[in-house]
């Protein structure tokens, strides 16, 4: 008898033990609870962000610049500019 005493008591205090070296992970209604309040964070970031783009693009438009952007087409020469750049001999 004092033996299995002795052992469900050695038992019980490992168990204690090994409870307070892990430490508790909240529950999932907690984690949902943090996820919602780190989207809303996001959200709210996200709609800041959004407001100054759209301010930055209307000081543009007021100013006359363009919002487009704009690439350098090279247009390719026709034979027969190709031959005028060589007679001028600007080649």
């Amino acid at each position: 008898m004092d033996e299995k005493i002795k052992q469900e008591r050695e038992l019980k205090k490992a168990e204690e033990e090994l409870k307070s070296e892990t430490p508790e992970e909240p529950n999932l209604v907690e984690k949902a609870a943090q996820l919602a309040e780190r989207i809303e964070a996001a959200n709210a970031k996200t709609e800041e962000l959004m407001k100054k783009h759209e301010q930055l693009l209307s000081r543009a438009m007021i100013s006359g610049k363009s919002v487009a952007i704009q690439s350098d087409v090279k247009k390719e020469e026709t034979p027969a500019e190709y031959a005028k750049r060589v007679m001028n001999g600007k080649l």
